[in-house]
């Protein structure tokens, strides 16, 4: 999937967003108010989802990162060699996952 510059998201985010949006603003000028409202408010969570922050990657030779918005909290060692064999990671509901 192709990358955006900082503050953007995937392209498929305006696949999907532009349209209730676009409902919206339709539902906002025929003045059917609780549509456009909810509409708006739908366009507003898709385009939160699909959001493509810039993410930070440590430098540290033995870090574990966690993929997308996840924090890692536990990470079982191997008896013999030392090495990660399991890991578990948390995910905020609101975190982008792309």
């Amino acid at each position: 999937m192709p990358r955006f510059p900082s503050g953007s998201m995937v392209k498929e985010g305006y696949y999907f967003g532009l349209p209730p949006l676009a409902l919206g603003g339709v539902a906002f000028l025929a003045h059917w108010v609780a549509a456009g409202i909810v509409l708006v408010c739908l366009a507003a969570f898709v385009f939160c989802f699909f959001r493509d922050p810039e993410r930070e990657i440590p430098s540290d030779a033995g870090a574990v990162v966690s993929p997308a918005d996840g924090r890692v909290v536990v990470v079982t060692e191997e008896e013999s060699g030392g090495r990660p064999e399991s890991a578990s990671a948390f995910f905020w509901r609101f975190g982008t996952c792309t």
